[in-house]
């Protein structure tokens, strides 16, 4: 069964990550990412909804994906992410790179 939530619509695939990012949901993101980028979709949306914090190895894998589909002209935005995985996020310097779109209303 996968650890990862995956929803298509108009080419855009949110991913909805699972609050613990053990090594069988680093795995399938991996293999499965892959297949991913050669599919429609042009955006992809992270939603860290249920994630607290992220690893070395967590960051690795998810940074990765951004990069690879930055060059393959398809677009990464992140949301649900809470303030403190955003502090975490900007203390290692990595903030920039996970696109963060913020759904609260104005």
């Amino acid at each position: 069964m996968s650890v990862l939530h995956i929803t298509i619509k108009d080419k855009v695939q949110t991913i909805a990550l699972p609050a613990l990012f053990n090594s069988q949901a680093l795995q399938e993101f991996e293999a499965e990412s892959k297949t991913w980028l050669l599919g429609d979709a042009n955006m992809f949306v992270l939603d860290f909804k249920k994630v607290t914090a992220l690893s070395n190895n967590e960051y690795r894998v998810l940074l990765s994906f951004c990069t690879t589909a930055n060059r393959a002209e398809k677009k990464v935005v992140s949301v649900h992410i809470s303030s403190t995985l955003q502090k975490q996020l900007k203390k290692d310097g990595v903030i920039d790179k996970f696109n963060i779109f913020d759904l609260r209303p104005a």
